[in-house]
């Protein structure tokens, strides 16, 4: 949506390309979030509604990857904490 376009960055920042690393865009979106979150007191539906409009599922799973989500998510968690993610499924 174009938001970190609009962060004010001090000069060694933007010296060092800050802008462009991931953290600060996790950071401007969590502070979105939350900034939502207050404004709307807390109501759920007004918070998807906004996750929805930044995040598109379809810019972040291509279309002609592999549809098994499960071994994807074993994947990221196996990368991200070492650890293989217990499943259980309710009947």
């Amino acid at each position: 949506m174009g938001f970190a376009e609009h962060l004010v960055m001090g000069s060694s920042d933007i010296k060092n390309n800050v802008l462009n690393e991931m953290s600060v865009k996790e950071d401007l979106f969590e502070a979105i979030v939350g900034a939502v979150a207050l404004d709307s007191g807390w109501d759920v539906s007004v918070i998807q509604a906004a996750v929805e409009a930044m995040l598109l599922l379809e810019d972040f799973i291509e279309n002609d990857c592999d549809d098994n989500y499960v071994r994807m998510i074993q994947d990221w968690e196996m990368e991200a904490n070492n650890v293989i993610p217990w499943f259980w499924f309710k009947e």
